[in-house]
């Protein structure tokens, strides 16, 4: 179950060996590309490229919040991941500072339909998850004392949630480390539930104001396209974009 996160780490730990006096500190952003270099000739997939890249991604933003280091050497490297030659034209990507603009906007936003897609977008962004994966994430996923957790499900359109146990597709299966921020985000989350007496399997689902007749059930995913559509629309309006 494990095996999936253990090959980042057996990856970065195998490379880095080389390094054997280096500190943290001095792992600058030329290092972070060297390393990208390195496993793109090793031939993995931009996939596991670029999600090792976010594990160290990660892990450098500990050392920060630990005051070990004031910049994240991986920021501004993730651009140096080659995509695949058929996804070039398909997909566009925020920049860091992009996405950060985007995470201030729901957190001030005063349409609070907003606020939930916040806590939702971090764990997308930091574990690669699609729109099915994160719906369907229930607190069984989540094991705080190991601070792992497990990609197994998928709500797709509908009330029909599929388990990973049941499809041939074995690499969708997948458990990833809880980093600090992403324990804070899932501990908020618990915290609120318990604030609002509201018992849900679910980490993201209906609230009062939102669905009174589902309250506390997943959300479907016609529904986060509404409201994507929605926060697209206002966003584009407050920033004068096209």
């Amino acid at each position: 179950m494990f095996i999936g996160v253990w090959s980042y780490y057996t990856t970065i730990i195998d490379y880095f060996a080389n390094y054997q006096n280096i500190t943290v500190e001095q792992i600058s952003p030329k290092l972070i590309i060297e390393f990208i270099d390195y496993l793109e000739d090793k031939g993995l997939s931009y996939r596991t490229v670029r999600d090792t890249h976010a594990l160290l991604y990660s892990f450098f933003n500990e050392q920060i919040i630990k005051e070990v280091i004031s910049v994240n050497p991986c920021a501004k490297t993730a651009s140096h991941i080659s995509k695949p030659q058929n996804n070039v034209d398909e997909f566009k990507f925020l920049s860091i500072e992009e996405y950060e603009e985007l995470r201030d906007f729901l957190e001030t936003h005063k349409d609070k339909k907003y606020f939930f897609l916040k806590d939702m977008f971090e764990l997308t962004i930091v574990y690669g998850l699609r729109k099915e994966e994160i719906l369907a994430l229930q607190w069984d996923c989540v094991d705080f004392e190991t601070m792992h957790i497990t990609i197994k499900r998928t709500r797709t359109k509908g009330s029909k949630v599929y388990d990973y146990d049941n499809v041939k597709n074995v690499g969708s299966f997948r458990v990833y480390p809880i980093t600090k921020n992403i324990y804070d985000i899932l501990n908020k989350i618990k915290s609120q539930q318990n604030e609002d007496n509201l018992k849900s399997n679910y980490l993201f689902y209906y609230s009062e104001k939102q669905s009174p007749e589902h309250v506390g059930e997943p959300f479907r995913p016609d529904y986060i396209n509404k409201v994507m559509k929605s926060l697209i629309k206002d966003y584009k309006e407050e920033k004068g974009i096209d």
